[in-house]
């Protein structure tokens, strides 16, 4: 996928963690709409990078997606605890590379 969209909904506000890069609201509602299971999100506050697990668990490949400006600024008042709303956005990918895993 060259483009992903990302619903941040009022649940993934309650529930997200602040300063946590896979558990904030963004990371809760990526995981939610691309279907994936825990610890395979990290966001930061340009970009969000998605992992790729082999069937021992461990990571074999990443994905990396620019985060829009208003991403950002809702990463930013949102650790800061200030107020945020629900947001929608469209993150392009950027990066993708396989990890070399030695049997």
């Amino acid at each position: 996928m060259d483009e992903i969209t990302i619903h941040v909904m009022q649940e993934d506000i309650d529930q997200g963690n602040p300063n946590y890069s896979n558990s904030c609201a963004i990371a809760k509602a990526a995981l939610r709409d691309l279907f994936l299971e825990e610890g395979t999100i990290h966001v930061s506050h340009t970009y969000l990078s998605v992992f790729s697990k082999n069937e021992r668990g461990l990571i074999e490949g990443t994905t990396c997606y620019d985060l829009p400006w208003e991403a950002t600024q809702f990463i930013t008042r949102f650790d800061e605890g200030e107020a945020v709303e629900p947001i929608k956005f469209i993150a392009t990918k950027t990066k993708e590379w396989e990890t070399r895993i030695d049997e």
